[in-house]
């Protein structure tokens, strides 16, 4: 598993925070254009998402948990030891590999 899936892993799967919940207010839903007979019904717009969470809540928890959690905001080497990640240069050039980041050095 990449570095990156596993940062996603730990935020989206933080057992502390609850996820967001559902942004289309109830009436929106209710007013949805119906389908034609024998179409099938519209998927609402949160359809195969497999879950929404407030990112900042999950880090801002982590780090209160352990008492702090640096500067995770502007810090990825902060956000990968909050994240119990190896933080190391070869680490962070595979993670930008990952991500399709180039670095000049």
């Amino acid at each position: 598993m990449g570095i990156f899936r596993t940062i996603m892993d730990k935020i989206f799967h933080h057992p502390t925070v609850p996820p967001r919940p559902e942004t289309v207010a109830p009436a929106a839903q209710a007013t949805r254009p119906v389908a034609p007979t024998g179409a099938p019904p519209a998927a609402p717009a949160s359809a195969g998402l497999a879950q929404s969470v407030d990112v900042e809540a999950v880090l801002s928890r982590i780090g209160a948990d352990k008492g702090g959690g640096g500067n995770w905001q502007s810090s990825i080497v902060d956000l990968l030891k909050l994240l119990d990640i190896d933080s190391s240069l070869n680490a962070r050039h595979e993670l930008a590999g990952e991500l399709n980041v180039h670095i000049r050095c």
